[in-house]
């Protein structure tokens, strides 16, 4: 005897499915395992050459966040070149990071965290361009210095993120990109350089030592025979 199927309970069935589907989308979607994330923004005057997007952000040494935009503040705020603040701010590049709260050195939810910054802030947090000196990586990272001798710029406009004033890059640091920019563009010829050096030095060496164990040669040494006349 043949049974017939139950096409209601199969249409139950389906449906069912397609619910659990679209609520797994819905629920993966709306970010609940996504680390929490705040996002922050400076304003450097001087150049910020090196500096990538991903460039990690941190917090005396620890990984914090990365850098998420890099683009003129200008571009951003003061869009009209008539405006009086453009010429003053046209130099400043706006450097946009993410940080993760998880990371944080203070626990605690998304808006403690924020107020914890602004606290710092007042009290001398500033972020500033530093490079790794064992891998050259430009990065960002955040700094307690002396708020009187560096105090906030004052920028005319409402800033879209927690803002964090900079520091001017470090001057060690500086050099150091100074110095391996000019390794990578003079590389051939400061090789070429230091092989010459090396050569002299062999010569030298050789004749001075050439020079202890025949002292009489500096007296008594012939001179190089004449160049032959040219007929």
């Amino acid at each position: 005897m043949t049974v017939k199927p139950n096409y209601f309970k199969i249409g139950i069935f389906v449906i069912a499915g397609v619910l659990l589907i679209i609520g797994g989308i819905i629920f993966f979607s709306s970010g609940v395992f996504e680390k929490k994330k705040i996002y922050v923004e400076t304003y450097f005057a001087d150049s910020v050459s090196g500096l990538n997007i991903g460039a990690p952000l941190q917090d005396r040494g620890v990984r914090v966040g990365q850098v998420e935009r890099i683009s003129f503040a200008t571009r951003q705020y003061i869009k009209n070149t008539d405006h009086a603040d453009f010429i003053k701010f046209a130099p400043y590049v706006l450097v946009v990071c993410s940080v993760d709260t998880q990371n944080m050195r203070t626990p605690g939810n998304t808006e403690e965290i924020m107020a914890d910054i602004a606290r710092g802030v007042k009290a001398g947090y500033r972020l500033r361009l530093a490079t790794n000196i064992l891998t050259g990586q430009a990065m960002v990272e955040g700094v307690f210095l002396d708020p009187n001798t560096y105090p906030p710029l004052e920028v005319p406009w409402k800033p879209d993120n927690l803002y964090i004033p900079s520091d001017a890059l470090d001057r060690l640091n500086l050099t150091l990109l100074r110095i391996d920019q000019l390794l990578s563009s003079q590389g051939p010829n400061i090789n070429q350089t230091l092989i010459n050096l090396r050569e002299a030095s062999a010569n030298i060496r050789d004749m001075t030592e050439n020079l202890k164990s025949n002292p009489s040669d500096i007296i008594f040494s012939k001179p190089p025979p004449p160049l032959e006349k040219i007929r």
